[in-house]
C-alpha cells in the first residue's frame, strides 16, 4: 500500500505577496531547475484543500473549460507563463500555478529528495484572493490537524511525495519568498 502525501508550506502569518513577488517565485522555481514544465495557471473555484483535484484538472485539460474554473495558461514556455501571470486577475480571484513535477535532473534536488526517500509529486503554488482556513488531515489515524490560515502557499501532492522541505533546495527558496517563519504541515491518505 502506498501513501499519498499533500505537503503544505506557507508563511506563518497569512499574506498575499505583490504580483511581482509571486511572479519571481514562479520564475525562481523554473530558473533554479526545481520544477519541470508542463504547467498551468488556473483561477476561480480552486481547491487548496485537495491539491490532487487541481492537479487532475490541470493534467486532463484539453480545451473544454471545467465548470467554475478558468484556465489562463497551459504549456511549457517560461516566457509565456510569466507573461500570463503578469496579466491574470491577481488578488481578485483564487489562482493556482500547477507544475507537473519536480526536476529530478537537478542534482541537488535529486540528492536531497533521495536521502529522505521522497518520490515525485505535482507542485502547486496558490495565491488566494482572501485568507482561508485550512486543516491537514491523516486518513490513517482519522484525525484533523491544527487549523492554519493561509493566503499564499505551496502544496506538493504525490505518492510518497515530500513531507518536508528541510535539507532540500526548496527550504532556502521558500524562506527567501515567504520569510524564515514558515509553517510546514502535511496530509496523509
Amino acid at each position: 500500500m502506498s501513501i499519498w502525501i499533500d505537503l503544505l508550506v506557507a508563511p506563518r502569518r497569512p499574506r498575499l505577496p505583490g504580483r511581482n513577488q509571486f511572479c519571481a517565485l514562479a520564475a525562481d522555481l523554473i530558473d533554479q531547475a526545481l520544477v519541470t514544465m508542463l504547467c498551468a495557471i488556473l483561477g476561480g473555484a480552486i481547491s487548496v484543500e485537495y491539491p490532487l483535484a487541481v492537479a487532475n484538472v490541470a493534467t486532463s485539460f484539453t480545451g473544454e473549460k471545467p465548470e467554475a474554473l478558468d484556465i489562463y495558461y497551459k504549456g511549457e514556455d517560461r516566457v509565456s507563463l510569466i507573461k500570463t501571470l503578469a496579466e491574470v486577475p491577481y488578488g481578485q480571484t483564487d489562482l493556482c500555478l500547477w507544475f507537473e513535477g519536480f526536476n529530478w535532473q537537478n542534482p541537488s534536488l535529486a540528492a536531497s529528495f533521495g536521502r529522505q526517500g521522497y518520490a515525485n509529486a505535482d507542485l502547486l503554488l496558490y495565491a488566494l484572493a482572501q485568507p482561508r482556513p485550512l486543516r491537514c488531515f491523516d486518513c490513517f489515524a482519522g484525525t484533523l490537524g491544527e487549523e492554519h490560515t493561509i493566503q499564499v502557499c505551496v502544496r506538493a501532492t504525490g505518492n510518497r511525495g515530500p513531507w518536508g522541505i528541510a535539507g532540500t533546495p526548496l527550504e532556502a527558496l521558500l524562506a527567501r519568498h515567504f520569510g524564515v517563519d514558515v509553517l510546514v504541515d502535511r496530509s496523509y491518505s
